[in-house]
This record gives C-alpha cells, structure tokens and sequence, in this order.
C-alpha cells in the first residue's frame, strides 16, 4: 500500500472517529427535547404519520429490522406496525427481504 493512501486511510479514520463524537453529543443533547414513549396504550393515538417517521428513523438507524425489533425500539403496537409497514411497502418506502421464516423491512 502506497504511503498515499495509507495517509488517507488514517485521515478518514481520524474524521469519522470525530463526526461519531459528535453525533454522541448531539443525540445526547436531543434526548431530553422529545423522548419517545417505550409503552402505548389503545387510548393514545398517535397519528399515521408519526408512526411513519418512527418506522423510518428505527430503520436508517439500526438497518433491516423485524417487526418485533421495530416494535421494541418504537413503542408502536405489533398490530398497527404490521398495518403500517404493509401500507409503507404498497407505496415502496420499505422493502420486505425474507430470510428463512423472519422478514426484515428495510
């Protein structure tokens, strides 16, 4: 490997090791504005929408997901997640990827 791109490689290492600190800080810094409820009763109502976007974060942050994982890091029922991702992947915001007898949304 030349000197070159052993520099760069060390560089790049340096950087994202700093934007992953900060991103550390800036979560750390959110989660006191807007903390999610890990628990739902049926008589709160959350809008579709909200659900949507809760889906969607879970998965760019985490990756593929199955509905069980999407449920603990959500809060959202099984049911209306289920309702929800197959709603989300008619209008091709999820994909369903099958491996064995577990399906990952992504």
């Amino acid at each position: 490997m030349s000197a070159f791109v052993a520099d760069l490689e060390v560089s790049l290492r340096g950087r994202l090791a700093e934007l992953e600190d900060e991103r550390g800080r800036i979560e750390a810094a959110l989660s006191h504005l807007a903390p999610k409820p890990r628990v739902r009763t049926h008589k709160q109502h959350v809008p579709r929408g909200a659900n949507r976007r809760l889906i969607i974060d879970a998965l760019r942050v985490h990756g593929p997901l199955g509905v069980a994982e999407l449920n603990e890091r959500t809060g959202i029922a099984r049911n209306t997640l289920s309702a929800t991702l197959n709603v989300m992947k008619r209008a091709k915001l999820v994909t369903l990827r099958a491996d064995g007898r577990w399906k990952a949304r992504r």
